[in-house]
């Protein structure tokens, strides 16, 4: 494994599990990067996996994998005044202002799918 890291928002994890889109299956899956999470992001996939009707189980699995595949950033109060500073600037919704001021605090690229982060520094939106 090599010391880059990267940030995998929300979007990407939602698409990893469930389209398996190339691009980012091959970030999770290369051993090239050391992962790293917001926390939030665990409660996004929840909420969108079970918004899919998966199954308790399967949820359970999806977050584990989560958690054992990447470092689980936690959300602190410097990251939510900051965020809102972000948010501000830059016309950010809440959720996406926490997850960019995590990868900022991090210094790691945001990998994302998300058109919000679009001309924003030190991200990569994957279409």
């Amino acid at each position: 494994m090599t010391d880059s890291k990267v940030l995998l928002d929300s979007s990407a994890w939602i698409e990893y599990f469930l389209t398996g889109k190339q691009e980012i299956k091959q970030l999770v899956e290369s051993n090239n990067f050391i992962l790293v999470t917001s926390a939030l992001s665990i409660f996004e996939v929840k909420r969108k996996l079970l918004k899919e009707r998966y199954k308790p189980k399967e949820i359970a699995s999806v977050l584990k994998f989560i958690r054992s595949n990447s470092l689980v950033k936690d959300i602190t109060e410097e990251i939510c005044e900051k965020a809102a500073d972000d948010c501000y600037k830059k016309g950010l919704h809440m959720a996406d202002g926490i997850i960019y001021r995590t990868a900022l605090e991090e210094s790691v690229k945001l990998i994302s799918l998300d058109s919000d982060f679009k001309n924003l520094a030190n991200t990569l939106i994957l279409k």
